[in-house]
């Protein structure tokens, strides 16, 4: 199978749903787990660039450029350093738990 980064469109429709969640979320960057897509009662990207490059703020992008990792989403066994995870402390997961909610 080729890298997920050199499948064309097609390539990644035909994958079974297996293989689509055993790639890696930093190589789909797909919405699912992207910080800029927010909700409270519905599902909607927030990123301004993103919205003006795509014409619309509807989320269902994969490969998106502008995708950031929303760390509460994306699995335990990718979040390293060399992904860019940096733990949180006990003050920021406090602040973080009231300002999402």
């Amino acid at each position: 199978m080729k890298p997920f980064s050199e499948m064309t469109q097609e390539e990644i429709n035909s994958m079974t749903t297996e293989e689509f969640l055993s790639v890696s979320p930093f190589e789909k960057k797909s919405c699912a787990d992207c910080a800029h897509c927010k909700a409270s009662m519905s599902l909607w990207c927030r990123n301004a660039e993103a919205i003006a490059y795509r014409g619309t703020s509807i989320p269902g992008v994969i490969k998106c450029k502008f995708w950031k990792p929303n760390w509460r989403y994306i699995d335990r066994k990718y979040r390293t350093p060399e992904n860019g995870y940096v733990k949180p402390t006990f003050i920021q997961k406090i602040i973080s738990y009231f300002t999402n909610y």
